[in-house]
């Protein structure tokens, strides 16, 4: 083939790729994004942020009314569930729940009832779990009056629940979340378990949560594949396992973990791609399988982009294998595991009215996670992709500040 013939198969490479690219980037992408948060796509096409709140507002509280007819139609069995729990158990789950308002004008009417969603999801799960009875539930009614948090009195009824003694209120809204997670974090070590999960009222669980944790924590913490075996690890140096991390700030970016990430799924996928031009397509010369390469490579990169790095980890959701583990941020506690070990030095450090977190600003996640991981020099991780959603757009202690396309669940 000439100089000529080979410009124009470089040509018509670049003639099936522009389409490729028109029909992708225009098309396709934007029609499947349209209810993608966190996608580069969903903010340019959802403008219309009221009827986006108050379409939220009404799938929550359609699945707290379901909840609430589950824990009615299932009372007795779920009464004769948590009579079974083992002594000593593998985990302990708590429940940390108060009394939800809004603070938002505008949202005000919202009565947030996320604890009987959150509550009915962990309870459905374990009752599908084989190995239920190596785990505990409680729920935490940590409200300054209990009588108060109308939801978790319901679920009391139905699932065992610490009540936290009446309070005078704080003043200092830090101090109080530090006193309320120690509470639970105490009474959870109480029970004796080998691992405490601390769940916040607004922590959605996977419906497979159960077995990807397990799984996670048995091969890659507890113990590791070493040239082909399955060795055990000491455990006395694990801190915290984050199960939780916002999707807003955890996109692709110019951390080195994220550019390895979208690098390898440019190649995987380009490859792919390549291949599957080359096999439709006539034979090509060695210049334009190049640019086939990398027209191939800058397609994937770009639409893994364009979808956003959650949806992209979304695909590992599909085994428990494809779970992996990260450095743990310090942020954030809807969702934290801790060993008993761990969880005593935590309520030895904060469990005290003598400590000095009261006069500090500091977020009570940032105070654990220095705690752990300088002071006593444990090992942080985060679990990817997230095992949990984070339900709520609305705080208690203040209005809605931010864009609420940023704070939406992924899939919820």
């Amino acid at each position: 083939m000439g100089r000529l013939g080979r410009e124009a198969q470089e040509r018509r490479v670049v003639r099936h790729f522009a389409f490729l690219y028109g029909i992708v980037f225009i098309i396709v992408l934007p029609y499947l994004c349209y209810d993608f948060p966190f996608s580069n796509y969903y903010r340019l096409l959802r403008r219309d942020v009221d009827g986006l709140v108050h379409s939220y507002i009404g799938r929550r509280n359609e699945a707290a009314y379901k909840a609430h007819q589950y824990f009615s139609d299932s009372g007795d069995k779920l009464r004769r569930m948590f009579q079974s729990e083992k002594e000593s158990p593998w985990l302990a789950v708590g429940i940390i729940t108060i009394k939800r308002h809004v603070k938002d004008k505008q949202y005000r009417s919202f009565k947030p009832q996320f604890v009987l969603e959150v509550a009915a999801r962990v309870s459905q799960v374990l009752e599908k779990y084989p190995q239920r009875n190596n785990v505990v539930l409680r729920i935490c009614n940590v409200e300054s009056n209990p009588d108060d948090n109308t939801e978790a009195l319901f679920i009391s009824h139905y699932i065992p629940t610490f009540f936290k003694p009446v309070t005078v209120a704080f003043n200092n809204t830090y101090e109080k979340e530090k006193r309320d997670y120690m509470f639970c974090l105490r009474e959870m070590s109480r029970l004796g378990p080998k691992y405490i999960l601390l769940l916040e009222d607004d922590a959605l669980i996977d419906w497979n949560f159960f077995s990807i944790l397990r799984e996670v924590m048995e091969s890659k913490i507890e113990n590791r594949y070493r040239r082909g075996e399955l060795q055990s690890l000491e455990v006395a140096n694990l801190g915290q396992v984050k199960l939780y991390f916002p999707e807003k700030v955890d996109g692709y970016s110019w951390d080195r973990a994220c550019i390895v990430e979208l690098f390898s799924v440019g190649c995987v996928g380009g490859m792919i791609i390549a291949c599957l031009y080359e096999a439709c397509s006539s034979p090509l010369r060695h210049r334009a399988r190049t640019l086939v390469a990398i027209l191939s490579f800058t397609f994937v990169v770009m639409a893994a982009f364009s979808i956003g790095r959650p949806h992209m980890l979304s695909f590992r959701r599909f085994s428990s294998v494809l779970h992996f583990l990260g450095p743990g941020p310090s942020c954030c506690t809807p969702a934290v595991l801790y060993p008993m070990h761990s969880a005593t030095v935590v309520l030895d450090r904060f469990d005290s009215p003598l400590s000095q977190t009261s006069s500090s600003r500091a977020p009570l996640d940032l105070l654990i996670s220095v705690h752990l991981g300088i002071m006593y020099r444990f090992d942080n991780y985060r679990i990817f992709p997230n095992l949990v959603e984070h339900l709520s757009i609305f705080s208690t202690l203040r209005e809605l500040q931010e864009d609420p396309r940023d704070l939406f669940p992924l899939r919820s």
